[in-house]
């Protein structure tokens, strides 16, 4: 299979599990990833809240080759290489990078964490302390808090509606019985996707992956499915008071039904681009470089299944909470009409098309977006393919992804040292008149 990278290869293997080959032949280093497809949006709130990312941090608590943490993370460090994980609402990401020649060491140390980890007791217990404290930490970031004030907003009491991480409430509660049944239903061959980006060749990639997973076998499983309803909503206005702030963080945002894999939602990147992606963008220009108004603001068009979040966030002083709010609120409303301008078009077209060609150069970027469009079987494997597809895009074709957001309600999400009040009023007065 052909990318524009001839040697881009990818298999499925006779037990369901996908893998995907990207050689790199002028770097040194390998990518491996382990894509799961489960994330916080295939939990259920009043079950097990917060069990993908717990389950997560488990895995690297030790298997049977490499049965304590310190093992697991000896085993990388003396081929130097480094290790990591994350969870979205969608997916789950493992990754290992290493010197070429040490691919097997990757694929070793993750296959003992996919398929023998043996998550103790003591373990959990651990780990729900190390979860708790991760819980304050975002906590203490009020651009993490108000985000996921917005994703509540937008989305409503469901698992897209939530925090990834969890509540301390749902963390104290998780079991070890509930984990394991979590692994048990999602983390099986038919529901991960292996990547590999670096300077390898797909034969070797084929050889490590039958080698450790090709006997793995679980014929009744089947591929897992979030808990997404894309016309739930939550109130418009979410304000949280927090005295120990100087500074007001606020996001103004839209659902849109543009899920990852609709066509519409390369165009609504590139919009997003144009209005908050860069220092040339017109919502940086219009708040920061003619007003003063804040130091960071940045817009981004998030794509889940079946559905997307279309947002801009902006910090600044809880005085021009108001004027930001103004200036956002009209240009929103002129967006469904007016779309964006030809030269910002082309502009943030070329821009977004260059993020993907410098992320194409990397190992680990590379194989975790090859990871995660193999899991959800996406049109563009690559990064490479990624910035063609970016490149394709017409300006006809944004215009009219723009008409999406018509007649969609604008959400607040407002953090700052205000009483809840009297954000409630101000945000009120300036988005209903």
């Amino acid at each position: 299979m052909s990318n524009g990278i001839s040697n881009f290869h990818k298999e499925t293997l006779p037990n369901g599990l996908r893998w995907a080959a990207l050689p790199m032949p002028g770097v040194d280093t390998a990518a491996v990833v382990i894509g799961a497809k489960v994330g916080a949006a295939h939990e259920e709130l009043e079950v097990n809240y917060g069990v993908a990312h717990f389950l997560e941090h488990l895995f690297f608590k030790g298997g049977k080759r490499y049965p304590k943490p310190k093992e697991v993370a000896l085993a990388i460090d003396r081929v130097g290489g480094v290790s990591n994980a994350f969870t979205s609402y969608l997916n789950t990401h493992y990754w290992v990078a290493v010197p070429a020649q040490h691919l097997s060491v990757a694929f070793d140390v993750l296959e003992d964490m996919m398929c023998n980890a043996t998550i103790p007791a003591e373990e959990l217990e651990r780990e729900r302390k190390v979860i708790l404290e991760e819980i304050n930490r975002y906590e203490d970031d009020p651009e993490s808090v108000v985000w996921y004030a917005l994703q509540e907003s937008l989305f409503g009491d469901q698992p897209l509606g939530g925090t990834i991480i969890g509540t301390r409430d749902s963390i104290r509660a998780m079991n070890r019985e509930g984990v394991l049944s979590f692994r048990e239903k999602n983390y099986h061959p038919r529901n991960l996707a292996i990547a590999v980006a670096g300077n390898v060749s797909p034969e070797a990639v084929a050889k490590e992956v039958e080698r450790w997973f090709g006997g793995w076998k679980r014929e009744d499983a089947a591929e897992a499915q979030p808990s997404i309803d894309p016309l739930q909503t939550g109130e418009t206005i979410k304000a949280i008071s927090r005295s120990d702030l100087a500074q007001a963080h606020l996001m103004v945002g839209i659902s849109v039904p543009v899920g990852i894999k609709d066509p519409r939602a390369w165009p609504l990147e590139i919009a997003a681009f144009a209005l908050g992606g860069s220092l040339s963008s017109r919502f940086f220009h219009l708040i920061r470089e003619e007003r003063g108004l804040a130091y960071r603001v940045s817009t981004s068009f998030d794509a889940y299944l079946h559905v997307g979040a279309f947002s801009t966030y902006v910090g600044t002083s809880p005085e021009n909470i108001g004027e930001v709010l103004s200036i956002l609120q009209n240009e929103h409303a002129s967006l469904a009409e007016k779309g964006i301008s030809e030269e910002e078009f082309l502009t943030a077209r070329e821009a977004l098309a260059g993020r993907y060609a410098l992320r194409s150069e990397t190992t680990h970027a590379s194989a975790n977006h090859l990871a995660f469009a193999t899991l959800y079987d996406l049109a563009e494997q690559t990064p490479h393919q990624a910035r063609e597809r970016i490149l394709s895009v017409t300006y006809s074709e944004v215009q009219e992804a723009l008409k999406k957001v018509e007649g969609r309600s604008l959400h607040l999400a407002l953090v700052s040292p205000l009483s809840e009040p009297q954000a409630r009023e101000i945000a009120s007065t300036t988005m209903h008149g």
